[in-house]
């Protein structure tokens, strides 16, 4: 009925008869195996099961959701590669903690 509310796994059942699938993802990354700052964005979205549109799209600059962001490597506390955004203060910030 019109107004009612699907339980969780009517929802579920729902989303993957529309898509075919329950870990739809609308819009797959396109970035470069070859290219080591795109295969780190690669490996944060599949360990966090993002779902939200992340794109290359020229140089430096992805779409991340709805925004377009620089995107750079540094390295972290531990010394380990890790993908950030430059925001616009000019500040860092780790790409899991802007997509999650």
């Amino acid at each position: 009925m019109p107004g009612e509310k699907l339980t969780d796994r009517e929802l579920e059942d729902e989303q993957i008869n529309l898509f075919g699938q329950d870990d739809y993802v609308p819009i797959e990354f396109n970035g470069n195996p070859s290219n080591a700052l795109d295969r780190h964005i690669k490996e944060v979205i599949d360990d966090k099961l993002i779902t939200i549109p992340v794109l290359h799209v020229e140089n430096n600059k992805y779409l991340l959701g709805i925004d377009i962001n620089e995107v750079h490597i540094v390295k972290n506390s531990v010394d380990r590669p890790e993908p950030v955004i430059v925001d616009a203060d000019g500040d860092y910030v780790s790409l899991e903690d802007y997509l999650v």
